[in-house]
């Protein structure tokens, strides 16, 4: 009691700071702490030119080969300082075996890795360049035919994965790239999981302590109650990104919500029908023969 008591005193104290989401100032304050002083590093035949993004085990740069053998913009992906314990190595070369595994055109391409000179495991990737695949939709304000096209890309890169075994566990917008050619790239599998259980010597352990990482508002209901994902939960995620492309909305509103209040109606409550979630609104965030679809609904 006198504990939760104290939480209560310091969400009191804590004004509109308890507003915003953790994740996100986290992820704004990783940002910030050392991960920009490596711009300019050169790691193998690799320069750092700036940072693209940071995340909880990794930051990821642009980067370009400057050996003279022939000119690649890639991405590099850089463990982040201090995080050199057994496991958090150990995640960090299971994504790398992953992406070493997968080999299709809508998945971004493992090109190199290795381990700097000071120790700290990398790994090189395709650079993408585009925009989340809700940002291209939205911006071109393509029609439901153009948003199924897409879509059919990213089930074909997640059906690649699933027939290797691999469940991506963390499907969004923000992991899936469309370029200016309309090519689907899916990104960031730092917190997938092979199926085939102890295989190799990095095969993680089950998640411990009720550690749980994902995104809530994609999560499948079994990620939401911490139990064993499998394909479904990737197909699960598919379905809210299907409904956020052709509706405009996601089936639950989960933001600003108790974690308790998540699970309950994530697990709990039926999804509605995605016709059912179009706005009059929402029309014209879509094209012309869409929209007046929209508006027929």
């Amino acid at each position: 009691a006198a504990e939760v008591e104290s939480l209560l005193a310091a969400l009191a104290r804590g004004g509109e700071t308890w507003d915003s989401p953790a994740g996100a100032f986290l992820a704004s304050a990783l940002a910030d702490v050392g991960e920009s002083g490596q711009v300019g590093r050169r790691i193998g035949p690799y320069a750092l030119r700036r940072l693209v993004g940071v995340g909880g085990m990794g930051a990821v740069y642009e980067g370009v080969r400057v050996d003279d053998q022939f000119h690649q913009r890639v991405a590099v992906k850089l463990l982040r300082p201090g995080l050199d314990g057994d496991l958090a190595v150990r995640r960090f070369r299971y994504e790398r075996q992953i992406l070493a595994d997968l080999n299709h055109p809508n998945i971004a391409s493992l090109l190199d890795g290795g381990v700097t000179a000071d120790g700290q495991p990398y790994f090189v990737m395709e650079y993408v360049d585009g925009e989340p695949i809700t940002a291209y939709c939205a911006r071109r304000r393509l029609d439901v035919r153009a948003r199924v096209r897409l879509l059919l890309q990213v089930c074909a890169a997640v059906q690649h994965a699933h027939q290797h075994l691999v469940v991506h566990r963390d499907l969004k917008p923000g992991n899936i790239l469309v370029d200016e050619r309309g090519a689907v790239k899916l990104l960031d599998f730092g917190i997938a999981r092979l199926l085939r259980e102890a295989e190799g010597p990095d095969q993680l352990p089950p998640t411990q302590g009720g550690a749980r990482a994902f995104t809530p508002d994609y999560a499948s209901p079994e990620q939401l109650r911490g139990l064993a994902t499998a394909t479904t939960s990737d197909v699960y995620s598919l379905g809210v990104i299907a409904s956020e492309l052709l509706a405009g909305r996601r089936p639950f509103e989960l933001q600003g919500r108790l974690f308790a209040e998540m699970q309950e109606t994530v697990c709990r409550t039926p999804a509605p029908a995605p016709s059912s979630l179009v706005r009059e609104e929402d029309a014209a965030a879509f094209g012309a023969r869409s929209a007046t679809r929209v508006r027929a609904q």
